[in-house]
């Protein structure tokens, strides 16, 4: 009985003895920590030293770790394939304990002599399949924005370039496109909202190119009635940051046919950010047409459809005809459509020539029409914004059928608007030879500004006309006398410190309208202006049918159709014999 109690103690002791204490702590440690591979591969060790269990993960596929989990230490087997990917490489795995983890930090360099193959770019485009090569390279990155590559032969090619980050040098040489754009927008296709020879042009230049085809957007109405905008141009659809287009030609004609809004422009669609357009050309007729369905605005420019937060466009000129049938508003302009979020604008020694005609006819929702020589409309006001118009001229046509029922309309043989909030608008040495004509205004709801220069400003808009000169026939047949006004200069609005200097009205001008609507040889439906005014001024109003020829006896009570405010001076203008 005694040895057996002294046994049984002994185990307890025993065991006492060789059981963990509790408090313990979890330790964990791998070494070594860090791993070069050679470039061919192989298979290197690492030792884990552990009381507890660990388990082993890494994200780099290259790497196999094993085994992937144990308890205790043991001996971890890292092995790595043959570096053929052309560049070194580096990775990490880990051994996670419950409350530590270690890293180990994998490299493995390039075998010799077995570096990346030397990419041949590039430098001059002569064929078809140089110009898709030439986009795959564009697409891989494969070009740093100060290379240039150039056009070395006239080329016909079936798929516009998706972006554009470096130079383009066309030489004068012609890209001829011509492409049906039918695949409707979606949130995984973006390149689908823009066309052009290229499709963006992003900081960089294109000089010197010539186009020719055409481009149809033409993408099924989407059925829930959701708008999406899409941007067309015949250089390209959009153009961003400090890009410029230089010395470049279109001949692409633009046709847009779907419900959606659009941006549409001979040279670029859409323009955003420090954009310069300069010396180029539109040959191209640019235009949307919806044959009587429902659709949204569209801002339609023979230069540029749209310019965002600045606009600088020198020495452009478009003989291109513009149109756009359809229910929305149509923003419309020889130079550039519409413009918003302005900053500072300058179209400088810009000709119109084309023909530019809004048809509403039909379009029962049709609102408004702002239809320019040089420009449209301008949208989201900036204050303090500047905008100037010097040496811009417009030879061409501008008509609005306006058989909408609800049309406003806006003509001005220079600019449409001067809008935004506290901004100066200047018109210096601008001319105007292009009949503007308003049609099928003869509903209630019609209302319409026309003039030579400027068609309406914004009541809160500074202009300033200097040496500007109309020379041509303004027409309306609105009935809605309330809201019609006429001008040789200016139709109507802008702040009263508004200024009009050295205009000349010349005999040739003729405003025809209906009695009893506002109308004046310098302005129309005006604000009370109180600054000089001087010129000199001829030609006839045509109310109805009371004709009055301007002659040196009468001109002066011809010159607004509203009275100036206290302050004004007209005593510098004089009649133009």
């Amino acid at each position: 009985m005694k040895k057996t109690a002294l046994f049984i103690a002994l185990s307890l002791l025993a065991a006492a003895c060789t059981e963990k204490p509790q408090d313990v702590p979890y330790e964990l440690s791998a070494n070594p920590t860090v791993l070069e591979f050679a470039p061919e591969g192989g298979s290197l060790t690492v030792a884990v030293a552990s009381n507890g269990k660990w388990a082993t993960t890494t994200a780099d596929s290259w790497l196999t770790v094993t085994p992937s989990e144990g308890e205790g230490n043991a001996t971890l087997t890292v092995s790595a394939p043959k570096n053929e990917t052309g560049k070194a490489l580096k990775g990490t795995f880990s051994v996670n304990g419950p409350s530590k983890k270690i890293t180990v930090s994998v490299t493995q360099g390039v075998p010799q002599n077995e570096g990346p193959a030397p990419v041949t770019k590039i430098t001059e485009i002569k064929t078809a399949d140089d110009w898709k090569t030439f986009a795959d390279l564009l697409e891989a990155e494969k070009y740093e924005a100060s290379e240039t590559v150039k056009l070395a032969a006239d080329i016909t090619v079936t798929e516009p370039i998706p972006a554009l980050t470096c130079n383009f040098d066309g030489q004068n040489h012609t890209i001829n496109m011509t492409i049906e754009e039918k695949t409707p927008y979606t949130a995984d296709n973006l390149k689908t909202q823009c066309a052009g020879v290229f499709r963006k042009v992003v900081g960089v230049t294109v000089k010197n190119l010539k186009t020719a085809g055409s481009i149809t957007s033409c993408p099924p109405d989407n059925e829930n009635g959701t708008d999406y905008t899409y941007y067309i141009g015949g250089i390209c659809g959009w153009a961003e940051g400090s890009a410029v287009i230089d010395g470049c030609t279109n001949g692409i004609n633009i046709t847009a046919t779907a419900f959606n809004t659009h941006h549409m422009g001979g040279i670029i669609g859409h323009a955003l950010g420090q954009v310069k357009v300069v010396n180029c050309t539109n040959k191209g007729s640019v235009g949307m047409s919806r044959n009587g369905k429902e659709s949204k605005a569209s801002q339609i420019g023979g230069i540029c459809g749209h310019c965002a937060d600045n606009a600088d466009i020198d020495s452009c000129t478009n003989d291109g005809a513009l149109t756009y049938d359809g229910a929305g508003t149509a923003r419309m302009g020889g130079i550039v459509g519409y413009t918003n979020n302005v900053v500072n604008a300058s179209f400088k020694k810009c000709t119109n020539n084309g023909s530019i005609k809004n048809d509403a006819t039909g379009y029962s929702t049709t609102k408004w029409a702002y239809v320019g020589g040089i420009t449209g409309y301008y949208g989201t006001p900036t204050e303090g914004c500047k905008v100037l118009y010097d040496g811009c001229v417009n030879t061409g046509e501008i008509t609005s059928d306006t058989g909408g029922t609800q049309l406003r309309t806006r003509l001005g043989g220079i600019g449409a608007l001067a809008g935004n909030s506290g901004g100066t608008y200047t018109y210096k040495d601008c001319k105007n030879t292009g009949s503007i004509t308003q049609t099928n205004a003869d509903n209630s709801g019609a209302r319409a500004q026309l003039a030579g220069i400027v068609a309406y400003a914004e009541v809160v808009a500074t202009v300033v006309v200097d040496g500007c000169t109309n020379e041509a026939e303004i027409t309306t047949n609105s009935a809605s006398v309330k809201y019609v006004g006429m001008g040789g200069i200016i139709g109507g609005g802008a702040l009263e410190s508004s200024s009009f200097t050295n205009v000349i009205v010349g005999p040739k001008t003729v405003l025809t309208t209906l009695p009893g609507c506002t109308v004046g040889l310098i302005g129309g439906a005006n604000s009370a202006y109180t600054t000089a005014v001087s010129g000199k001024v001829a030609g006839k109003i045509v109310a109805g049918d009371t004709a009055t020829q301007a002659d040196g006896g009468n001109f002066a009570g011809m010159l607004f159709g509203k009275e100036l405010g206290n302050g004004s001076s007209v005593t510098g203008v004089s009649f133009n014999q």
